[in-house]
């Protein structure tokens, strides 16, 4: 579905998780999202906190099939905007996570969680997709002091014409982030740890003794900031739905919307007010999404690729060629299978 990669953060045995912080830049640049789309698109949009994440494996039904981290996120509902809720609380479902033996599987335009993330969030669907969430990480919206940031903590500066704007560097409570450190007994299960070990011509008692001691309780990515300032409008990364033109030609230039605005991100009150709006012309009817048990098997979906469009892409979507609509007829009718199936 996504581009993946295992990132090792076991260093050394006793240190499988440093206790520095492992850091990534985020430049101040700019987002465009698509509020209208993403509003219609969502079953189920709601403003709450998160209580609790679970990391597990997914389940494996034929040795063919190879077993992946997910994160299993419950929020305490706050505040429901569309859709309806299963209760006080909802659980979800999305990939990615650590696999408790020192590796942590990172998608890339997947959200990640912890306990104490206060979010906006437009959903989709449950437990039947790798990510729940609308476009995934433009279906996410974090809130902290009244204010709102996209997922990646950039603050939404404006909402021009439905599109919104966020724009600048994410504030310091919204750049850490913390998952627990494995335990021992699973760490060693690593083969890349068992051969750092030989390395050093460590014991598993040894081992053992160095990593209950020094340890950390939690694994910590902090974001450090650059002096990098503003990007290109051509580099602005803008969400893309199917179907959806790109930039409308009503929108003004993301340099003419960004020229004067306010330092302060707009208000959580603001944002909802005009989600409430965009709500009032769509004529669809949200579906009804269950809570998941966080007891239930997880199954690593087969879908195929699905990166985001390009930007020509998206502006020919809707002009297709007869031989175009063939083939799409074609995919479609074998579940989208790229190999011909034999008659």
């Amino acid at each position: 579905m996504l581009c993946t990669k295992f990132v090792l953060a076991a260093v050394f045995v006793f240190a499988a998780i440093s206790t520095g912080t492992n850091a990534y830049s985020a430049s101040e640049g700019g987002r465009l999202t698509n509020l209208a789309a993403v509003t219609e698109e969502a079953n189920f949009i709601f403003a709450g906190r998160v209580v609790d994440v679970i990391y597990r494996m997914s389940d494996i039904r034929s040795k063919e099939e190879t077993s992946f981290p997910f994160a299993i996120v419950t929020y305490e509902v706050q505040n429901v905007i569309r859709g309806k809720t299963p209760g006080n609380t909802f659980t979800m479902l999305i990939m990615g996570g650590p696999d408790g033996r020192g590796r942590f599987l990172e998608l890339s335009e997947m959200p990640k969680f912890q306990i104490g993330d206060k979010d906006l969030m437009f959903l989709s669907g449950n437990g039947e997709e790798q990510c729940p969430i609308v476009g995934c990480q433009w279906g996410r919206f974090r809130l902290l002091d009244g204010r709102v940031y996209d997922t990646v903590g950039a603050p939404v500066k404006i909402i021009d014409h439905k599109w919104i704007v966020a724009r600048g560097l994410p504030p310091e409570a919204l750049r850490v982030f913390r998952y627990p450190t494995p335990r021992f007994d699973e760490l060693i299960s690593n083969p890349e740890v068992q051969e750092l070990m030989k390395e050093n011509n460590m014991t598993i008692d040894e081992a053992r003794k160095r990593y209950e001691v020094e340890a950390p309780k939690f694994v910590e990515i902090y974001t450090e900031t650059t002096d990098e300032v503003g990007v290109e409008e051509d580099n602005t990364r803008t969400s893309i739905l199917p179907g959806i033109k790109v930039i409308p030609e009503n929108v003004r230039s993301l340099a003419q919307i960004t020229a004067n605005l306010s330092i302060e991100p707009i208000s959580i009150d603001e944002f909802v007010s005009t989600i409430q709006e965009i709500q009032r012309g769509i004529t669809r009817q949200p579906a009804f999404i269950p809570s998941i048990d966080p007891k239930m098997p997880i199954f690593v979906a087969k879908s195929v690729d699905e990166s985001p469009l390009k930007l020509e892409q998206a502006n020919e979507i809707k002009q297709l060629t007869k031989q175009d609509a063939a083939e799409l007829e074609a995919l479609q009718n074998q579940d989208f299978n790229p190999v011909l199936k034999a008659k």
